[in-house]
């Protein structure tokens, strides 16, 4: 299995733990994609900034446990870097639990590379802790995406629980696996 790294200047392949966060990180926030995925796999999508109160470990640890119970998951962390400590956690993260066949995060976004991600997802997932509006999630809904949120202000209101998609409690792993199962 090889990792492609992205970057406006070059792309370049690498043996699975060979790039370190800095490489991955440091060429104008690239992104890491790997290259063995099938369009008939189910596709998550979390489009948020990567930053601690957006719960993109918390989507890990739930993509791991439902991933054990479901076969041909696919998990898409993509937004902008706005805190570099973070992010760096993001992928330490999944390459401690060996996801990166299965895991893509794409860390250099424009605004119309959104809507393209998020159309070829299945699920759109927001983990959130605090939440201004959820406009991820009402774009998502827009284009007719299943929605899975966290309980939190701001997603409570654009989601109604088990109507509009379905709400977690923030910080829940074992919740939001079970959801997206």
């Amino acid at each position: 299995m090889n990792i492609t790294l992205w970057s406006k200047r070059s792309q370049v392949r690498v043996q699975p733990g060979v790039p370190t966060v800095d490489q991955i990180l440091e060429d104008e926030v690239p992104a890491l994609v790997t290259n063995n995925f099938d369009s008939s796999r189910l596709k998550i999508l979390c489009a948020a900034r990567f930053h601690e109160r957006k719960g993109q470990l918390d989507l890990i640890d739930a993509f791991r446990i439902a991933k054990m119970k479901r076969r041909g998951l696919v998990l898409v962390l993509a937004g902008h870097v706005t805190s570099r400590a973070y992010a760096e956690r993001v992928l330490e993260q999944v390459v401690r639990y060996e996801l990166e066949d299965c895991i893509e995060v794409h860390t250099s976004l424009t605004n119309e590379s959104i809507p393209t991600l998020m159309s070829e997802c299945d699920i759109h997932v927001q983990p959130s802790y605090a939440e201004g509006l959820g406009l991820a999630l009402i774009e998502a809904m827009m284009m007719g995406k299943p929605v899975i949120g966290t309980n939190v202000t701001g997603l409570d209101e654009v989601i109604e629980d088990g109507q509009d998609g379905l709400l977690v409690p923030a910080g829940d792993s074992g919740a939001l696996a079970t959801a997206i199962l």
